[in-house]
């Protein structure tokens, strides 16, 4: 599961002065003259990386989504995957086995790089959302 600091390249105690570097380092390299072929994606995510770890209060509320992601993973009670592509993140709703249903937002969505993990509101099973990128 990979997190906005590691497409950066830097640590997740890193100051804000080396994530603003960092930013601007992948921003330049994923900019469509330097013949990146996936430019357009890229760089809707590096947007979505600059816009929740510049602001404290986004950072904080990241930082607790990956910890959560983390340890949801850790548990193994993953009982469903499904694949998402960059044009459908919008809004998900899938059902769990329980019967209650996942219901995840687009704000959610973005944030998922390559594997995010979801847990049913109504009991421990998990969906993992597979982030396709082309």
């Amino acid at each position: 599961m990979r997190s906005f600091y590691e497409i950066l390249g830097v640590e997740e105690n890193s100051s804000q002065e080396e994530i603003k570097i960092a930013y601007h380092d992948l921003l330049r390299k994923s900019h469509p003259d330097k013949g990146n072929d996936q430019a357009e994606a890229t760089i809707q995510l590096v947007a979505v990386i600059g816009k929740t770890l510049r602001d404290k209060t986004n950072r904080d509320n990241y930082d607790r989504w990956l910890r959560e992601q983390r340890l949801r993973a850790a548990r193994g009670t993953i009982v469903e995957s499904i694949e998402v592509r960059q044009e459908e993140i919008h809004h998900l709703v899938e059902y769990c086995r329980c019967g209650d249903e996942y219901d995840i937002d687009r704000e959610q969505l973005l944030q998922v790089v390559d594997i995010g993990v979801f847990e049913c509101p109504s009991c421990s099973l998990c969906l993992q959302v597979l982030r396709k990128t082309e």
